[in-house]
């Protein structure tokens, strides 16, 4: 019986032995029988279905690479993008390994690939504002069939990725996902319309930007997926989904479905009784470093939902919503005296279809404890544009306490804050509505020091006080009394009343110093650059009634403002803006200027006047501002001004691709509250390359229209007269008139110097004379600052005073079709050539001219896109009594000459304000004889 046992287990032994050693045979000979046909297939595949240029220096087969997988290895594999990212890498890694269908390989004679392995890979994914990808290199079968004799299929069934990075930059919704030591597992029938793929991912450093908000950073993230992708609708459903961000756990579920014209979604994402102390390691990094010296304790519930449809086209967008609770908080920085204790909060908000004028917040309750000092507040409001306000917010702190206990990392605080606010109601500035409130603000001894300055503001001291007693705003009072600080050693003080919001009474008074450099380092503000030294010891009092009835007797406004080297600086301007010195005087209803002095780049200004009813300005949207001023320059470069129009370009690095420069849109909109004037002299001007000496004029701005009134200037020694008016109808839409006269401007100097006349009058190059202008043009600007063509109406003389004439297209058809090499380059004497615009036609009235013996009679039309329909008589020496009728069709580029009177019309354009679509103008002959030329790049869009 022991030898039968024995036997059997020997023969079991020798049945695994063969049966191990055949498997590890095979494991070793199927790469050496079928090396060729795999590598052969699927390279035959990549070409077939990749898009995307591919490159590796190596490929391996082995069954120990990835065991027990049967793995083709491709070291130093690198895939580029599909159009219009083909020159960038999409895919570069060590190595990748595709995982071959053993049964398929022997049975069927197929290379199936069913799993994917990438390792220490880049993984780039770039989206363009307009939405196109890098990654579509993917052609599937609809697509593009792949070859009869093609045995290779994608059938995924696995996809593992190990240490590897992935960036995500879509710059159609301005995010970047940046997710560092990237380790991914997903399985799933990935071949079938409909499926599930289970997915477990960590990692080691995540960071997330949204429109250039950093809202996560360097952070760890462990996540266990299950979602059902739908290929057919290309909806997917997040049915579990347990994240962890650092040590903070979050549930995620939803959907997120493709539409024509954009997404349905519905997500929602929930933190339930995590720890309190974990929600702060989700936080940037200062939170965590912050976090390591801090003992955290309590409860928190979070949640985020976004849910309905962003369809852009029909201005839809979903709603947003977030609620946080905290239960018995406690925050304790470095053993302070005194903690953080017992906080308490419930905070909601919602956002309808993302429209902040419809924005509803809820801070049901908050409240903590320092010590025996406390905070406790219930705030409501709804809406932006008219908000329902309900507050009543109590505070009774120390702010050293209070700085010790939070351990605030950028500002240190001390002083005694007491605060007693109570609120409920409307505020309605139009129906003069405001939330019945009782309130008082004090803060004594107060300090605040920033990381930015070493030294602090001091001696802060407030007692402020609201009050309306029925919800009106004649009924409501804001008292300041005072408030004062120190800053440097320098003191400044603020006294101020304002009384009944319908007719306010005010009372202020104000004295002391400031350096701007120095505050601007405590408060710093992105993109804001400030300077300079401001001295005020002024006193206002009246009523907003006495100084628009003109009662200015009543009126107790006196004092002065000293402004020395204000350096301000702004992202929406290239150059700062320097003020080296000025005085404002307050005297009544005005504020005089007194030898201000200002700088802009080269440019240089000196200004003095006076604004009237600046208190009234300030307290009223409804007041004008009026004021008059002379201004003086001796130079005064307008390019400096408007380099700012296009924001740059954004360096990036070689993973993505760089931002496109934006150009500003919309016209230039006059405020309608204004009332200036100026008179303005400068002694030199440049503009986009025109150089303009002994400028001067008067400008005025009143109720939205901008007019310019007896200007002149000098340009190559000839001297023009303008009068203009310009007028904002909508945001995209302006009006203008505009009428000049220019003597004698010398054309051959004009196309030498002036690179815009070049630009516009290119067949003037070989021309030679002078000529006058007398001309009024009328119409509309598209949204671009540029003329639309149809809108045009006006007329006017160009006056020709020995003129040669070389070069031009429509003297040298005619002289081709006629025979007659005289015509080629005639020289112009003593003519004036009347032209009018209307609905994008210029319509040249009859003019005669000699030369050579010739008398040629022109007359026509042309339009702004270089049509032809000119009709002309050549008459013939001696005394043009017998002459040859001609008419000049086609372009100005290409005119056709014929005999004969018939030409053939011109189809007009007329303005519709509303038309989206216009010809677009080339160069046309008005350019070459009868009128001023608008640059070819300007559209004729009607918006």
């Amino acid at each position: 019986m022991e030898k039968v046992k024995k036997s059997n287990v020997v023969k079991g032994l020798k049945i695994t032995g063969i049966t191990v050693f055949t498997v590890l045979g095979l494991m070793f000979v199927l790469p050496i029988l079928f090396p060729g046909k795999i590598a052969e297939e699927v390279k035959k595949f990549a070409n077939e279905r990749l898009e995307g240029e591919l490159n590796f220096s190596k490929a391996e087969l082995s069954f120990f690479n990835h065991f027990p997988s049967l793995t083709l290895t491709l070291k130093d594999f690198k895939l580029n993008g599909s159009a219009p990212y083909k020159n960038e890498t999409l895919v570069s890694a060590g190595e990748i390994a595709f995982g071959i269908n053993l049964k398929s390989l022997i049975f069927d004679r197929t290379v199936k690939i069913d799993k994917i392995f990438l390792s220490n890979a880049l993984m780039n994914v770039h989206v363009n504002p307009k939405g196109e990808a890098n990654y579509n290199v993917y052609v599937s079968e609809d697509e593009k069939p792949a070859s009869k004799d093609s045995n290779t299929s994608l059938r995924l069934e696995k996809i593992a990725i190990e240490d590897s990075h992935l960036i995500y930059n879509d710059e159609s919704v301005k995010m970047l996902v940046d997710a560092k030591g990237f380790n991914y597992v997903g399985k799933g029938d990935l071949d079938q319309a409909i499926f599930d793929i289970y997915t477990e991912a960590e990692i080691d450093s995540l960071n997330l930007t949204y429109d250039h908000k950093k809202y996560l950073q360097n952070k760890k993230v462990k996540a266990d997926l299950i979602t059902k992708i739908n290929t057919n609708s290309l909806a997917f459903i997040f049915e579990q989904n347990n994240l962890k961000i650092n040590k903070l756990p979050v549930e995620f579920t939803g959907k997120f479905d493709f539409l024509k014209n954009g997404y349905d979604m519905d997500f929602t994402i929930n933190s339930k009784d995590s720890r309190l102390n974990d929600f702060f390691t989700a936080l940037p990094p200062e939170y965590v470093t912050w976090l390591e010296k801090t003992k955290v304790k309590g409860t928190t519930d979070m949640g985020l939902s976004l849910k309905g449809q962003y369809i852009a086209s029909q201005n839809k967008s979903p709603d947003l919503k977030f609620n946080m609770k905290v239960r018995d908080g406690h925050i304790e920085y470095k053993n302070a005296p005194y903690p953080l204790s017992n906080i308490f909060l419930n905070f909601d908000t919602k956002i309808p279809g993302l429209n902040p004028d419809n924005i509803q917040v809820s801070v049901d309750s908050l409240f903590f404890n320092v010590g025996k000092d406390y905070l406790k507040a219930i705030v409501k409001a709804r809406g932006l544009k008219h908000p329902i306000i309900e507050a009543n917010m109590q505070a009774s702190l120390d702010l050293k306490k209070l700085d010790q206990a939070a351990g605030l990392q950028q500002m240190d605080l001390s002083g005694l804050l007491k605060m007693n606010v109570i609120s409920k109601g409307v505020y309605n500035k139009e129906k003069s509505i405001f939330p019945v409130t009782k309130g008082t603000v004090l803060l004594q001894n107060a300090h605040i020091q920033t990381q930015y300055y070493p030294k602090p503001i001091s001696k802060i001291n407030l007692l402020a006080s609201l009050f309306n007693g029925n919800g009106t705003f004649k009924q409501t009072e804001l008292i300041i009394n005072p408030a004062s600080f120190t800053f440097e050693g320098k003191p400044f003080f603020v006294q101020a009343s304002f009384k009944n919001f319908d007719d306010v009474a005010y009372n202020l008074k104000a004295k002391g110093s400031v350096d701007l450099a120095r505050v601007y380092k405590v408060f710093p503000i992105d993109g804001l650059d400030l300077k300079g030294f401001i001295k005020a010891d002024v006193a206002f009092k009246g009523v907003q009634s006495d100084a628009v009835a003109g009662r200015y007797d009543k009126l107790k406004n006196s004092g002065t403002l000293e402004l020395k080297n204000i350096r301000t600086q702004s992202q929406y301007l290239p150059k700062p803006f320097l003020i080296n010195q000025g005085l404002f005087k307050f005297q009544q209803d005005k504020m005089f200027f007194n030898n201000f002095l200002a700088a802009y780049g080269a440019s240089d200004f000196k200004m003095d006047g006076y604004l009237q009813n600046v208190i009234n300005f300030v307290l009223s949207d409804r007041e004008v501002l009026k004021g008059k001023f002379n201004l003086t320059s001796n130079y005064i470069n307008i390019d400096e001004f408007m380099s700012g129009a296009t924001s740059q370009p954004t360096t990036q690095k070689s993973t993505t691709a760089p931002q496109p420069a934006t150009q500003q849109s919309g016209v230039v909109v006059i405020p309608p509250n204004f009332d200036l004037q100026f008179a303005a002299n400068a002694a030199k001007v440049d503009f986009q390359g025109l150089n303009l000496t002994q400028s001067h004029g008067n400008l005025s701005v009143n109720k939205g229209n901008l007019l310019l009134q007896n200007t002149g200037f000098s340009i190559i020694d000839c001297p023009v007269n303008m009068n203009a008016s310009y007028m904002s109808e909508t945001p995209m839409r302006a009006a203008f008139d505009f009428k000049i006269k220019a003597k004698d401007f010398d054309i051959k100097r004009a196309y030498d110097e002036i690179k815009m006349f070049r630009e516009m009058a290119s067949a003037a190059e070989k021309a030679q004379g002078k000529v006058s202008l007398d001309y009024a043009v009328a119409g509309k600007l598209d949204a671009n600052m540029q003329p639309i063509y149809p809108s045009l109406t006006g007329g006017g003389v160009l006056s020709v005073r020995q003129v040669k004439m070389r070069g031009f297209r429509m003297f040298g058809a005619v002289s081709d079709k006629t025979h007659t090499d005289a015509i080629r380059n005639p020289d112009v004497s003593k003519v004036d050539i009347k032209t009018t615009i209307k609905n994008n036609i210029i319509t040249i009235e009859r003019f005669k001219f000699k030369f050579a013996g010739f008398r040629p009679r022109i007359e026509g039309t042309t339009s702004f896109d270089g049509q032809l329909n000119i009709k002309m008589r050549l008459g013939l020496p001696p005394l043009g009594i017998i002459g040859i009728p001609l008419t000049i069709t086609g372009t100005k580029d290409a005119p056709k000459v014929k005999l004969g009177r018939k030409g053939e019309d011109i189809q007009e354009t007329e303005y519709q304000p509303s038309s989206s679509v216009q010809p677009q103008p080339t160069e046309h002959p008005a350019a070459e004889s009868a009128q001023p030329q608008t640059p070819s790049s300007q559209n004729q869009n009607g918006q």
